[in-house]
Parts: structure tokens; C-alpha cells; sequence
């Protein structure tokens, strides 16, 4: 008999002394002898034996290891332990004493046993025989294959069908872990074998689970068998992975075209739940998504809760956070907080629960994305009216989740959380953390020069505080301080005073970094007093004149020869005929043209359009021509033309320009896409010289462009400054203009560098 076909009949053997719960000792005897055979083989023929550095690293308690498994051939299985075994046998017990009938079972579990079976032979037929893979023996004798059949009938006809339920799921992971090691050993990069394993598995499955009707039922007994067994198992990363695969969005259709699959599912997870709250290990991470694909929690607005699974959730939430907040988080680890919160927000167990405290452990261990679905899910019964302190749930849980934020000082994401749940959460944390969010980037963008987000920040201030007080005022309620028991006293600001604090706290910001210059700037806009050395306001000024480049420099539009005062900025075209006027004039003596275009707060379309020449530049006020018929022919007639290639102009340049055709795009008098014509500057930049701004030049802006090819840099100070609002000051003008400008002549500059190669 050959080596492989005597491992694999230990195995079976192995298998039956295991469905009969022997005694551990002898299991072990029998592995001794399995794992000695090869050995005294190998040493009589004269080839190296194999040794346990070739072995699977994955070893889990009760499991055989990899290089016994082997030596039992491909075809072989993983034997359980006695322990294992039995928990999964009264597992898959308790879920199919939901069917109907004994019959119904029987059947159901032979179905099921078919398809992990066609599962286990999908994932070895991707892997080459054993022969093949260096195996020891590939001979097979008639009569070794005979002994090998009685030995597997013989253990059918000793097993109960929920025993061959657990080995035929034992067999397929088994061999899916075999696979997972086959494909990993194939490939030097573990990125790249990371995404081969999880294309052959999804594969796998998929052609195993077909999309017949008729094998919903029994996909789902089989898939909630593979899960239950990949739960009690482990939690090593290829575990992980056959479950994500397993239990999937796509396989939740057996969940779906059969509702009695529900009822076995959850068997199943208050199978699992129990045995982790008697304190046995249990991949919380399989119980979670197998309750969430299974479609638990998903209750229509007459569908009353499931009591026993909320026990059972809410008995292992609570036992698992119990004692302070700061210390669960040496206890606890985000693979067990993470499931528990999902399981607490698809069974929605308020009654029994602390949904405040689970938010703040959640907070504490940075699972912000859990806190808020578990805050989502609370707002969600409060809405629906689920449960009978819904509303008082999704207020303790949004309040903890906004005020956790900024206890630890994300001031981000309270600003995010506080607008998102501004009904549950209350308009003082909504203000404050708009505030606070506003100060902490102020100080960032200050500290970095990147001044032209200072002046939006203000405005987001602004418009928080006008919503607070409109809401306040509607409601005859008053701005309560102490709902912001949790922050400092210094960062503890009246909503009256917020407005004019975040104006003083951006000043005093702008001082301590020297830049007067600026801080001057926004002073004559806020109508606020700034006091200033002039010497140093001067020197600030003249720096800022050699770093950047100015309305007035040479080649620049505003320039003028000899002491003549510098040209004015142009005016926003608002009126038909000035449009077509001036549009006839900007394009009568150049083939290009550059574009750009400025957004306004909550606005789809844009509120500044700019074209220019290397010589000329027009500022467009879109939002004031749109509002008329006339306004809308004029547009089409002289920028539609223009985009569209009617013009003589050959060469329409933007830069970076995909979201300016988006939001152009949603106008009526705008080319359609196939009609478009224009070219973006950063790429014909990038295919010039490739080293220019990283790969496809996607860290390269045309500030640094302006630097490369016309000496200075483009100052982005007014970047984001308001351009809704009319009229716009010098200095918003002058940058407009200046942003079309720098794409003309850019391209000109380009053109010239490559006539003279």
C-alpha cells in the first residue's frame, strides 16, 4: 500500500475514533502512529522526511498539524478534536431542530454535505495533484484504493448526518486552507498573493453556491455549518479570510430567498453567543457579519425585537464593558469591541444596555467609524419609534459621541458628528464644535502659509452661529453653557461671542506667525482695527512682491511700461452685451486661451468664470447672466462656442480642470462632453518632463507650475475666499485674473521652451 493511501486511511480512522468521542489519549496514539510512518519510510528509502518548518503555520488547538495533514494526502481532512467536535454537533443540533420534520432534516443535510463537498473539490481542483507538488508517492494499487473506500463507507454508516455536516464543513475549510497555502507559496510579494488568494476563493464559492432556487435552504445550512465551525475554530488571518469570502454580500441570498434560513441563523449566532459568554474562545468577527449578512436586525416597522437575541447580546456587551472606560482599553482589543458594537446596532438591545458608555469605549480604542454606527442605528429607532427610549438612547449616544470627540480634542470629527446629528445632540455642542474645529485649522493653516482657508473658516463660523440662533429663537429656548460641562473654560465660548472671537483669535494668529500683511487684509474686510509697525508691514509687503507674482510685474496683466500707474483689475461681466463685447475682443489676436473657474459655498455650478490671453484677461459672472434668457443666449453664443471648437481659438487650457468642466457641465448653454475641447496644462506638463510633480504629476499645482516656467509662484491667498459675494474686492480680482492668466501663459512659455530645442 502506498505511503499517501496508508496516512489517509489513519486519517479516517482518526475520524471515526473522534465521531465516537474517545477518550483524548487514544486520539493521540493513533496521531503518534500517523506521524512516525513517514518518517521510518523515508529513512528505509533513502529521501529526506519531511519536517515541521515545511508544515502550515496555522495550527489551531485541537487541530492536526500541517505536516501530519501532508502526509495524509490532498484528499484527506482535518480531524476535529473531541471537544470541537461536539460543540459543533449540538451547534448544528440546536439550528436544525427549527426544520420540520426528522426526513426534512436528514435531507436537508445531505443537500447541505453536497454542496460543502463541491466546495472542498472546487478549491483542490486549483491545486496541482499531489505528484505534482513534490507529494512523496503518486502510485495507486487497486487494492489500497479498495481499503480505502471500505474505510470511508464504514464511517458514513457510523456517523449521524450532523456528523458528516461538521466533517464535510472540517473537509472544505481544510482544503481552502490548503489553497490559501498553495497560492501564497507561489508568489514572492504577500500583496500580490493576498489579492490572487482572495479572487481563487471568491471563485470558489461562487461556483459552489449556484443561484438556483432550489439550493437556498441548503446553502444556507451549509454556509452557517462552514461559519459556525471557521467562529469556534480561531482567529489566524486565513480563517478570517474564508469567512469574509464565505459569508459574503453575494451569498446572502440564500438568507433572502428563504426566510426560514433566518430562524437557522439565528440558532446559530445564540449557539455562538452562549458559548462566548460561558467564557469558551468564539471569532466575534464571524459572529458579527454572519448576523448582519443573515439579515438580523432588519426589522420591518410592525416586526417586534427578537428577545432572546437581544439577551444574549446584551449579556455580552455588558459583560465584556464593564468597570472604567480608560481601562478597557488595555483589556479589550479592537477585534472584540468592533463585533460587539455591530451586533449591538443590528439587534438594537437599548433596554438592556449602556449605548452611551458603549459609544465612549468606542471612542476610547479610536473606533470612531463603530461609535457612529451604533449612534446611526440608535437614531434610526428613535425615528422608527423602536423601542421605548429610542429617543433618549440616540440622545445619550450622540451626545457621548460628539463630547468624546472633543474631550480628546477631534475637534474634526465633532464638528462632523455634531451636524450630522444636530436634532439628537442639541445646538450648543453643534456650535462649539464648529468653533473649536474652526480654531484648530485656523492655527494649522497659519503655521503652514496655507492662509487661503483662514477666511472660510471664519464664514463656517458665521453660519453655525446664524443657524443656532434662528433654531434658539424658533424654539423660545436659550443657549445652555452647561451642556458643555466637558470642555475647558477657555474653550467654553457664548454664542454670542463666537463670531467676533474667531475674528480676534485669527488675527492674533496671523500676528504671532509675521504675517501682517494679511492680517491687514482680513481687518479691512471684518471693519476690525489692526495696529501694525509699518516698517515691518512694509518689509512683509516687499517679500511677498519677490516670492509670488503680482498684478503688476512685468508680462503680467496689470503691467504698463516707464512710472504709469499699473492697469486696473478687470470688473465682473454681468450684462449680455458686455459679455459679447468684450468676448470678441479678448480672442480677435490669439489661438489660446486659458480658463479657470471659482466655487461658491453650497453652489452646483460655479460663481466665477475667467478667461484670459497672455495679454487680457475677463471676469465672468455666471450666477448674475443666468437669471435671464438673454443672459443664457449670450453665454452659449461666446463660452459654449469657445468650449465647443467654433471659435478660431485651437487652444482652450485649464489646469487641473476636471472639476470645472463638472460643475460647467450642469448648465444648459454648455457643449456636451462629446463636443468638448480643451487641454489640461499638468498634463501636457507631466508629458514633457515626467519627474515633474510625482506620478501623472498628481502633487503638482500650478502654484509650482507659475515657479517652474515663469519664475515666481502664484499666491493662493484668496483661494478660498467668498466669491458669492458682489462686489468682489481688488484682491479677489486680481487673483481671478491672474489664475486664467497663468494658464495662457504657461502654454506660451512651453511652446517657446520647445521651439528652441
Amino acid at each position: 500500500m502506498s505511503l499517501g493511501r496508508r496516512a489517509a486511511l489513519f486519517c479516517h480512522l482518526l475520524n471515526s475514533l473522534a465521531s465516537r468521542r474517545l477518550p483524548v489519549n487514544s486520539l493521540q496514539a493513533v496521531v503518534r502512529v500517523t506521524r512516525v510512518a513517514p518518517r521510518r519510510r523515508a529513512l528505509s528509502s533513502g529521501r529526506p522526511a519531511p519536517t515541521p518548518s515545511s508544515s502550515c503555520k496555522r495550527r489551531s488547538p485541537g487541530m492536526m498539524s500541517a505536516a501530519d495533514q501532508d502526509a495524509a494526502g490532498d484528499t484527506s481532512e482535518t480531524p476535529l478534536s473531541v471537544e470541537l467536535r461536539g460543540t459543533m454537533a449540538d451547534i448544528v443540533r440546536a439550528m436544525m431542530s427549527q426544520t420540520q420534520t426528522a426526513e426534512d432534516s436528514d435531507s436537508l443535510l445531505r443537500g447541505s454535505v453536497g454542496l460543502l463537498n463541491a466546495l472542498r473539490s472546487g478549491a483542490n481542483s486549483m491545486m496541482p495533484p499531489a505528484g505534482e507538488a513534490g507529494g512523496d508517492e503518486t502510485g495507486v494499487d487497486a487494492d489500497s484504493e479498495q481499503d480505502t473506500k471500505r474505510v470511508k463507507c464504514a464511517d458514513a454508516s457510523s456517523s449521524s448526518p450532523h456528523d458528516e455536516l461538521v466533517s464535510a464543513a472540517q473537509s472544505a475549510i481544510s482544503s481552502l486552507e490548503r489553497l490559501i497555502d498553495h497560492l501564497a507559496s507561489q508568489s514572492r510579494s504577500k500583496y500580490k498573493s493576498s489579492g490572487k488568494i482572495w479572487k481563487a476563493l471568491k471563485a470558489v464559492v461562487g461556483d459552489s453556491f449556484g443561484p438556483a432556487d432550489d439550493t437556498y435552504e441548503r446553502g444556507a445550512v451549509a454556509l452557517l455549518a462552514a461559519a459556525a465551525l471557521l467562529a469556534v475554530r480561531g482567529q489566524s488571518d486565513s480563517l478570517k479570510m474564508i469567512g469574509s469570502a464565505l459569508i459574503s454580500g453575494e451569498n446572502s441570498r440564500v438568507f433572502e430567498g428563504c426566510p426560514a434560513a433566518r430562524s437557522l441563523a439565528r440558532s446559530v449566532l445564540l449557539a455562538l453567543l452562549g458559548r462566548y459568554a460561558n467564557g469558551d474562545a468564539v471569532c466575534l468577527q464571524v459572529v458579527s457579519k454572519l448576523a448582519s449578512e443573515s439579515g438580523l436586525g432588519r426589522c420591518g416597522d410592525g416586526d417586534e425585537a427578537d428577545e432572546d437575541l437581544s439577551l444574549a447580546v446584551a449579556s455580552v456587551v455588558n459583560a465584556s464593558f464593564g468597570g472604567r472606560v480608560d481601562d478597557l482599553s488595555d483589556q479589550l482589543s479592537k477585534d472584540t469591541v468592533a463585533p460587539l458594537i455591530v451586533l449591538a446596532s443590528l439587534v438594537k438591545p437599548w433596554d438592556q444596555i449602556e449605548a452611551d458608555r458603549v459609544v465612549r469605549v468606542a471612542c476610547v480604542m479610536d473606533l470612531y467609524y463603530s461609535a457612529e454606527a451604533l449612534c446611526d442605528a440608535a437614531v434610526e429607532s428613535s425615528s422608527r419609534g423602536v423601542g421605548g427610549n429610542g429617543a433618549s438612547v440616540a440622545r445619550l449616544a450622540t451626545r457621548a459621541l460628539v463630547d468624546t470627540s472633543l474631550e480628546y480634542r477631534c475637534y474634526r470629527r465633532a464638528d462632523s458628528f455634531a451636524a450630522k446629528y444636530y436634532d439628537h445632540c442639541g445646538a450648543e455642542r453643534y456650535a462649539a464644535s464648529r468653533f473649536l474645529h474652526a480654531q484648530d485649522t485656523i492655527a494649522k493653516v497659519v503655521r503652514q502659509r496655507a492662509l487661503q482657508i483662514v477666511d472660510k473658516q471664519v464664514l463656517r463660523v458665521d453660519e453655525a452661529v446664524d443657524k443656532v440662533t434662528a433654531d434658539l429663537a424658533g424654539s423660545n429656548a436659550k443657549w445652555n453653557s452647561n451642556e458643555l460641562r466637558v470642555l475647558n473654560e477657555d474653550d467654553c465660548v457664548d454664542l454670542g461671542d463666537m463670531s467676533d472671537s474667531i475674528r480676534q483669535y485669527t488675527l492674533r494668529k496671523l500676528r504671532g506667525s509675521g504675517q501682517d500683511d494679511f492680517a491687514v487684509r482680513l481687518s479691512k474686510i471684518w471693519k476690525m482695527e489692526y495696529h501694525v509697525n509699518p516698517q515691518q508691514l512694509a518689509r512683509e509687503i516687499e517679500q511677498r512682491k519677490i516670492t509670488y507674482l503680482q498684478w503688476d510685474d512685468p508680462g503680467c496683466p496689470g503691467y504698463t511700461e516707464g512710472d504709469c500707474q499699473s492697469l486696473p483689475a478687470p470688473e465682473l461681466i454681468s450684462e449680455p452685451p458686455d459679455l459679447t463685447n468684450k468676448f470678441r475682443e479678448l480672442i480677435g489676436g490669439s489661438d489660446s486661451l486659458g480658463f479657470d473657474c471659482e466655487f461658491g459655498e453650497g453652489l452646483a455650478g460655479i460663481a466665477l468664470l475667467q478667461l484670459s490671453t497672455v495679454k487680457e484677461s475677463l471676469l465672468v459672472d455666471v450666477p448674475a447672466l443666468i437669471k435671464t434668457a438673454e443672459g443664457c443666449e449670450s453665454l452659449e453664443r461666446t463660452v459654449g462656442k469657445l468650449f465647443s471648437g467654433a471659435t478660431h481659438v485651437k487652444h482652450v487650457l485649464g489646469f487641473g480642470c476636471k472639476d470645472d468642466i463638472r460643475r460647467l457641465r450642469t448648465y444648459s448653454w454648455f457643449p456636451e462632453e462629446h463636443r468638448l475641447r480643451f487641454k489640461d496644462i499638468r498634463t501636457l506638463i507631466v508629458e514633457c518632463d515626467p519627474d515633474i510633480g510625482g506620478k501623472r504629476g498628481m502633487h503638482l499645482g500650478l502654484s509650482r507650475s507659475c515657479e517652474i516656467y515663469l519664475g515666481k509662484k502664484l499666491d493662493k491667498n484668496e483661494q478660498c475666499s467668498d466669491w458669492l459675494a458682489r462686489p468682489l474686492t481688488i484682491e479677489q480680482r486680481e487673483y481671478a485674473a491672474l489664475d486664467a492668466w497663468a494658464c495662457a501663459s504657461i502654454y506660451h512659455e512651453m511652446r517657446q521652451r520647445k521651439a528652441t530645442k
